[in-house]
């Protein structure tokens, strides 16, 4: 692994953090415990934004729309990774 992997997976970490500070509005992420067919719509939610946000070329939307995944994919490990 070279530094340039390292350093997109550090800024990655970053926008993920960035992400979960601005929707703090929305509730206690610490709390959020949601079963398997919640977590999978919103992924699934996510993944379309996400698509859309590629095919428009929108820089700014990838960033945020890959950060919410990265964080939806944090929670299901937490929930339904090994422990």
């Amino acid at each position: 692994m070279n530094d340039s992997t390292i350093a997109l997976a550090l800024k990655f970490s970053g926008l993920m953090l960035q992400e979960l500070r601005a929707n703090e509005h929305k509730g206690d992420w610490e709390q959020w415990n949601p079963d398997d067919a919640t977590l999978i719509k919103e992924i699934r939610h996510h993944v379309d934004k996400l698509d859309q946000a590629i095919f428009l070329r929108d820089a700014a939307a990838v960033a945020d729309h890959c950060a919410d995944l990265g964080n939806l994919a944090m929670k299901a490990l937490e929930i339904f990774g090994q422990k």
